[in-house]
């Protein structure tokens, strides 16, 4: 089993720690977090051992691999800055791929995604490095997912849109279904999205 470290100790990285277990690959090794007040604590039975600084320290314990525990509520940036860390510093970033993700044989992925439980990636599509698809969500084929985009929970992407934007789902008082919105307009196959 391959030492992987998380960065992030909250609800996210509660989810990933699930996944990965699940995969039977890894040793969870511990969780970094900026938060004091988690530092020695357990998170789904995992220390938090302390903050990113430890990260070269555990880089010269053999530590080679890490996941990006933290969600994405409010924005991406945050997410992909620690990302982008991480990589620098010489971690290897995991795909956190749920044994009940479904993807099919043609779609192209990037490093470090995470596909969280009954979430569907349709054929042809591409995600970029570090992209979550959460629970239950849908992506139809011909898509591109750029780098570091969250399809939230429950969203459908409808096929052959390209979005380089946060996606969210939610029930519209103006829609009878439950919808996809994007950061610029709804994701039903406009041109808005692409």
């Amino acid at each position: 089993m391959r030492k992987v470290i998380g960065l992030g100790a909250g609800g996210h990285a509660k989810v990933v720690i699930d996944i990965l277990r699940l995969t039977g690959l890894y040793e969870l090794i511990g969780l970094l977090d900026p938060k004091r007040p988690l530092w020695g604590t357990l998170v789904e039975g995992v220390p938090v051992l302390g903050n990113d600084e430890l990260l070269p320290e555990l880089r010269g314990q053999g530590v080679r691999h890490a996941f990006i525990g933290l969600g994405t509520t409010g924005g991406t940036r945050p997410r992909q800055r620690l990302y982008e860390e991480v990589l620098s510093t010489g971690f290897q970033i995991i795909d956190a791929i749920h044994p009940r993700a479904i993807i099919t044989d043609s779609v192209e992925v990037s490093q470090g995604p995470t596909m969280m439980a009954n979430s569907v990636i349709n054929a042809a599509t591409r995600l970029g490095a570090n992209v979550i698809v959460n629970t239950g969500a849908i992506v139809e084929h011909d898509c591109i997912i750029e780098d570091h985009v969250h399809i939230a929970t429950g969203a459908h992407v409808a096929s052959t849109r390209r979005s380089a934007y946060w996606y969210w789902s939610f029930d519209s008082p103006s829609h009878q279904s439950r919808t996809t919105l994007c950061c610029r307009s709804w994701c039903c196959g406009c041109e808005g999205c692409s």
